[in-house]
């Protein structure tokens, strides 16, 4: 028999000759055999985490969580130059292109590969990464909204980083390639994430005596992905196949490259940390002990706020799907502060989120503590069609936008995208 060879995750059909005829209580059995490690038996789940080029990205707070569209655009026009190139300027390839040529068969072996080379940091990676609100020469990342924009950009500048990214302009750009290269990936979204640095699997806060701390070690949220491949290579049958944690934001070394995973949720759920990929630090991210210390004196052990509402777009629909039961046992929700809004508004003029910590004590010396984050919330933006719509023909859109704030808005900008619509997707009023 000869093989049919199809892409990943597209339906196919095939027509069966007969030598003789076909009687209707005949029987026609059809066997599919795959040793196809990417393959996922629900068609819904392929259509949403291969095929499709939109989705979601959720920032915010655990407690006032922002849905932001985002463009995959994996079938966009150059994907094909594009993704190929990403892996043949991966410094493995540079240093023996047989072996790395070899090894790309594996999907365990290209999504490493494709987590290292979204960012720079080691390499000629997609982008640079910028956290300090100093973005002269570059992008702001909050004004990214496409894949196709950022990787177009890199590609036809020789490979040059395109300036900048943060955590979910990193994994949403990595789902785009993963995607391409027909291995299901979806944008998961941790809130109240931990970044362990010595793998002690906790998070030490310190506080001076006015009750003022370091929050390095603390995010918002942090945003990476989850591509499903089996993992043969744990040597526990099928265990551990299924979703992976791969995280292209530069953090920590892996293997002494700027990439993470892919780590098994199913043994971050399980804390089976010494098993391939980095699975004490993604471990440490949604699950750690925050431990508190006030002048060098533990005072509080805090074993619950770390790992809120882990989120990703539900299958077929665009609403929210929360899979924090896969990652973690169930904890203990806390209870937020509630501030008026005028009392920090002057804070939050340039920021998409305020961190707010209360404490006290009484007269025996008990600490009390609450926290909470505190989000802006986005006005909506409606689309409306002028007329009618017809292929291949011009239209006309109106675009309306309510301003909530007692103050003129000037300076303004309006990104529009859409699949094949435009090649640049920024428009200037």
């Amino acid at each position: 028999t000869r093989q049919l060879i199809v892409r990943r995750g597209q339906p196919f059909l095939i027509t069966v000759e007969m030598s003789f005829a076909f009687q209707p209580s005949d029987v026609l059995k059809f066997t599919v055999e795959t040793d196809d490690m990417v393959f996922l038996p629900d068609e819904k789940e392929r259509r949403e985490y291969v095929m499709n080029e939109q989705g979601i990205v959720y920032k915010g707070t655990a407690h006032y969580i922002i849905s932001d569209v985002w463009e995959f655009g994996q079938f966009e026009e150059e994907m094909v130059d594009i993704c190929l190139r990403l892996l043949d300027v991966n410094p493995k390839y540079q240093k023996d292109p047989d072996d790395d040529v070899a090894a790309r068969c594996n999907p365990i072996y290209v999504s490493r590969v494709i987590s290292a080379m979204i960012n720079s940091n080691d390499d000629r990676g997609v982008l640079t990464g910028r956290w300090d609100d100093n973005y002269q020469g570059g992008t702001c990342p909050t004004r990214w909204n496409s894949s196709v924009t950022i990787l177009q950009q890199w590609y036809n500048n020789s490979c040059m980083a395109v300036k900048f990214g943060q955590c979910w302009v990193f994994a949403a750009v990595m789902c785009t390639v993963m995607r391409f290269f027909g291995i299901p990936c979806r944008v998961v979204t941790n809130f109240d994430s931990a970044h362990d640095e010595n793998n002690s699997l906790t998070i030490d806060e310190y506080f001076d005596e006015y009750g003022l701390k370091d929050t390095r070690h603390r995010l918002n949220f942090h945003v990476w992905v989850e591509g499903w491949m089996k993992r043969p290579d744990l040597n526990r049958g099928s265990k551990y196949d299924g979703w992976q944690v791969l995280d292209p934001t530069p953090q920590e070394r892996s293997e002494g490259v700027f990439c993470c995973g892919p780590a098994p949720v199913a043994a971050i759920h399980e804390g089976a940390t010494d098993l391939k990929y980095d699975i004490p630090f993604v471990f440490s991210e949604v699950n750690a002990d925050k431990v508190k210390w006030r002048t060098k004196m533990k005072h509080l052990s805090d074993t619950s706020s770390v790992g809120q509402n882990i989120s990703t777009k539900a299958v077929g629909s665009f609403t929210r799907n929360d899979i924090t039961n896969t990652y973690k046992y169930k904890e203990v929700v806390n209870i937020p502060i509630q501030i008026p809004y005028s009392v920090y508004i002057k804070y939050s003029a340039n920021l998409d989120s305020v961190k707010v910590t209360a404490q006290a004590s009484d007269g025996d010396g008990e600490i009390y503590e609450a926290e909470t984050n505190l989000a802006l919330e986005d006005p909506p933006i409606t689309i409306k069609v002028l007329g009618e719509a017809r292929v291949n023909c011009p239209m006309t859109i109106e675009v309306e936008f309510e301003n909530p704030l007692n103050e003129t808005l000037r300076s303004c900008s309006l990104t529009v995208i859409g699949c094949g619509l435009f090649r640049s997707g920024y428009i200037d009023r």
